[in-house]
């Protein structure tokens, strides 16, 4: 959880995008479950978004899914 005690530092990092492409925001109940080489599978399977985020909730539900699992997936083009 963010804030909770302490110090919170926060990590900035800036990265160029390209013009085409998606990016995969989630939590730690997806990431780690999951490894990269499925997740890579779902994102290039041609499905819609809202497909291809269940199937990635799916799939961390099915690796054990003890933690929330949260997944935000967003198509750019420039």
């Amino acid at each position: 959880a963010v804030g909770q005690g302490g110090v919170l530092e926060i990590d900035a990092i800036t990265r160029s995008l390209p013009g085409k492409g998606m990016l995969v925001l989630c939590s730690d109940g997806l990431w780690g479950l999951v490894e990269d080489p499925q997740i890579r599978d779902v994102l290039t399977s041609g499905d819609s978004l809202n497909a291809m985020t269940d199937q990635l909730i799916n799939l961390a539900l099915q690796a054990g899914g003890h933690d929330n699992i949260s997944v935000v997936l967003v198509e750019f083009s420039f």
